[in-house]
């Protein structure tokens, strides 16, 4: 870095005499320049960074980002205050602080009259401080030509930002005026409206909360070695839920890794989407993330009878699709969008196999599950695409006991009275009937 202190005095040497009388006074001028050495921008850099990191909101997004461009001014004015204060100090008789006579001033009072007037080159404001020096002359055609390029700049900043803001904002205003018009013009009663404008107003949070895989259009720009790790990291945490998978990131994580990002996506359903039919060879397993889902299946192959269970965030189904050949026994759909986190069977079977450890643990698990899976099948149950510990009353309902808000409460209250009511009935649905005839 530059020995800012060997330049000022350097320069002072080569004043004459009157600079040899003023080296003693350099260190104080001196100690404003010394702090260009704890500007370390790098570490700077990573903690404005960091406290971006924790911000979701888009109102602290703005307030964040009028305050980092408010440093960064405040940081440029402090450089140009000493800079004034320098150009003052080497102008001898003729500069500021001769005329001033804050020569002789506390440190403090000097930095503060060298701060002042370099704000006022930033500002409509108006400093006691005025350039008579050739230097100082120079010192404030430059600030005022910064001072011109730098407000300008955060201007655009903070209009850009809020506009990006405001337009985030404005479809959401939208549709909540045209919802209360629409319950206002049919003249629903006003409980139900209250209860309606709620219920939308905590899925639209929820929602907000979280953002998709899919609309993050940068992740393409990721590299192979750190795509990587961004998949492991994102999907490692959902699939180790499962007991496998947790032993087998256990075994290998490298072999972890290589499968979070060749056999392993996600995916997003719109509420009442269907994510597979009865019949169809499953090809997947699936672990939910976010949202429910409703499966309908019969409780046994000659009965007509038909059972709807659901699935909430972090259960999974279609295991079987992993170890053997499995058809569908029942119809999937959403009952509100859903994201998860899908594991291709094939995918797997390609990863495991090019890893001898992990093959062998994962050969002993499908053996393993395969002996269950028989075991079950011969008390007479139905092996369906979801867990056996599903089919149970109180796994069914749990979702009514679950700890909650009131307005989560309220929201798992529709889903199970939305899902009494859901329809099946589509052309797949229609062939399903055909199966049992």
């Amino acid at each position: 870095s530059i020995d800012w202190v060997g330049a000022v005095q350097v320069a002072s040497d080569d004043a004459g005499s009157a600079g040899a009388a003023r080296a003693a006074r350099i260190p104080r001028a001196s100690r404003i320049i010394r702090l260009l050495r704890l500007m370390r921008l790098a570490k700077l850099r990573a903690l404005l960074f960091s406290v971006e990191w924790m911000i979701e909101s888009e109102i602290l997004t703005v307030v964040f980002a009028v305050f980092k461009s408010m440093f960064i001014i405040f940081v440029v004015n402090h450089f140009v205050a000493c800079m004034w204060f320098l150009s003052g100090h080497m102008s001898g008789k003729e500069g500021w602080v001769e005329r001033e006579r804050m020569k002789d001033d506390d440190f403090f009072l000097q930095y503060v009259a060298s701060l002042q007037w370099s704000l006022s080159k930033f500002t409509p404001g108006n400093s006691p401080l005025h350039p008579e020096a050739m230097l100082e002359r120079l010192m404030d055609i430059g600030t005022q030509l910064l001072s011109l390029v730098i407000a300008t700049c955060f201007i655009s900043s903070i209009t850009t930002t809020m506009s990006a803001v405001w337009a985030m904002k404005r479809y959401g205003t939208t549709q909540s005026f045209l919802l209360k018009k629409f319950l206002r013009q049919h003249n629903f009663s006003r409980d139900l409206g209250a209860r309606v404008t709620r219920y939308i107003d905590c899925i639209m949070d929820l929602r907000h909360k979280r953002v998709p895989t899919s609309k993050v259009e940068y992740l393409k720009f990721l590299s192979g070695p750190l795509n990587v790790e961004l998949q492991s990291e994102l999907f490692t945490p959902h699939v180790t839920q499962h007991p496998f998978f947790k032993s087998y990131s256990e075994c290998s994580k490298p072999t972890m890794k290589q499968l979070c990002s060749k056999a392993i996506h996600t995916e997003a359903y719109a509420k009442t989407d269907t994510l597979f039919f009865r019949c169809k060879e499953a090809k997947f397993m699936h672990f939910l993330t976010k949202g429910s889902l409703a499966y309908r299946y019969r409780e046994s192959s000659t009965s007509t009878q038909k059972k709807t269970l659901k699935l909430q965030s972090g259960e999974w189904c279609c295991e079987q699709a992993l170890w053997t050949f499995f058809e569908h026994w029942g119809h999937m759909k959403s009952l509100t969008d859903t994201e998860m986190v899908t594991v291709t069977a094939a995918k797997l079977i390609e990863v495991t196999c090019s890893h001898r450890i992990v093959y062998e643990a994962a050969r002993a698990y499908a053996r393993r599950y395969a002996v269950r899976m028989k075991a079950f099948a011969s008390f007479g149950q139905i092996v369906t695409d979801v867990s056996p510990e599903h089919t149970s009353t109180n796994t069914a309902k749990r979702g009514l006991t679950r700890n909650g808000s009131d307005e989560e409460l309220e929201i798992q209250k529709a889903e199970e009275l939305e899902m009494t009511i859901l329809s099946f009935s589509d052309s797949e649905d229609e062939q399903d009937e055909d199966v049992f005839k």
